[in-house]
């Protein structure tokens, strides 16, 4: 196996896409070491409409230098450069190919993701941008992504526990938190520590399907600033 069929397996690269050409800078410029892998699709491919979705291919108009980060390869920081198919759609014209490594939006990897966000589990996001040697201002503005895509997608009109608490974020920038009380794991958040704060959390609750008068149990461990009916 070579070291382009090498990086073609590893990065499970579906038909059509092959590593192209991989290189190295190791001479401080840039500071850390960086290996950069090309990838290209073989002539004549054709790919999907991403706003069709209908399984039905087009033909490659013209194509879109671009470049995402990819997970550490030993020391390497590693990206990878790839021409981005712009297809001609009957219906929707001229539109950029989704690529089978990365989300369409994003300028990483769908593993470098994946593996940046199990990293903020367990560590604040300052320490996993340190390890990746990566930008946090770059991790935190995917895992908002990640975090509202999933949040708009809830539906909480199962929950039937619910409790609310209050907690404070560097120092006195408080927020008050609502969570099912069954499943143990956060609902929504709010910022503050007063009644508005707590009329947030219960709209937030409500418009994701959220039924106030179907929850049997209901805890509150918060301050007198809450004290309004809500």
């Amino acid at each position: 196996m070579t070291q382009l069929e090498l990086f073609t397996a590893v990065l499970n690269l579906q038909p059509s896409w092959f590593a192209k050409e991989a290189s190295f800078a190791q001479d401080g410029k840039p500071a850390l070491p960086e290996l950069r892998i090309a990838i290209d699709f073989e002539k004549g491919s054709a790919f999907e409409c991403p706003e069709e979705g209908r399984g039905e291919e087009c033909k490659v108009h013209d194509t879109q230098e671009r470049t995402w980060r990819h997970l550490n390869f030993f020391r390497y920081r590693t990206f990878i450069d790839a021409k981005a198919p712009g297809v001609k759609c009957e219906r929707r014209g001229v539109k950029t190919a989704n690529v089978p490594w990365a989300s369409p939006i994003s300028g990483f990897t769908l593993l470098f993701e994946a593996f940046a966000l199990e990293s903020s589990k367990s560590m604040p996001v300052s320490e996993a941008a340190r390890i990746m040697n990566e930008s946090d201002t770059k991790l935190w503005r995917m895992i908002r992504r990640y975090a509202e895509a999933a949040r708009n997608g809830k539906d909480e009109s199962g929950v039937k526990h619910m409790g609310t608490d209050e907690t404070s974020v560097r120092g006195r920038n408080c927020i008050a938190v609502l969570t099912d009380a069954r499943k143990k794991e956060a609902i929504c958040i709010a910022k503050g520590e007063d009644s508005a704060a707590a009329s947030g959390l219960a709209s937030d609750f409500s418009a994701h399907e959220g039924r106030r008068d179907g929850t049997s149990l209901a805890t509150c461990v918060m301050s007198s600033g809450f004290g309004k009916r809500h």
